[in-house]
C-alpha cells in the first residue's frame, strides 16, 4: 500500500469512529430528553387509570410535555372532583 492510501484508510477510520461516538451520544440525549420522560408520564396515566387520583403529573420541563402533563393534571382533578371515593 502506498502512504496516500494508508493515509486515506486511517482518515477514513477516524471519521467512521467519530460517526459512531456522535450516533451513541445523540441517542443517549434522546434517551435522556424525550423517551423516558415519556415512559414516566405514561406510568402516571397508568396510575389514574387504575384510580389513583393522588399521583402528581406535574413537569417542570418547558416544552409540549409539560403542556401535556398540565392538561392531564387538570382532568384527573376534574375526574377526582367527580368520582366517588
Amino acid at each position: 500500500m502506498t502512504k496516500q492510501a494508508t493515509f486515506l484508510g486511517k482518515i477514513i477510520l477516524t471519521l467512521a469512529l467519530l460517526s459512531l461516538v456522535t450516533a451513541i451520544l445523540f441517542m443517549y440525549i434522546l434517551s435522556e430528553r424525550v423517551t423516558k420522560p415519556i415512559i414516566l408520564l405514561s406510568r402516571k396515566v397508568k396510575l389514574v387509570g387504575m384510580g389513583n387520583f393522588d399521583v402528581d403529573l406535574y413537569s417542570d420541563r418547558q416544552d409540549e410535555l409539560m403542556l401535556l402533563s398540565m392538561d392531564w393534571s387538570v382532568e384527573v382533578n376534574r375526574v377526582s372532583l367527580r368520582s366517588p371515593r
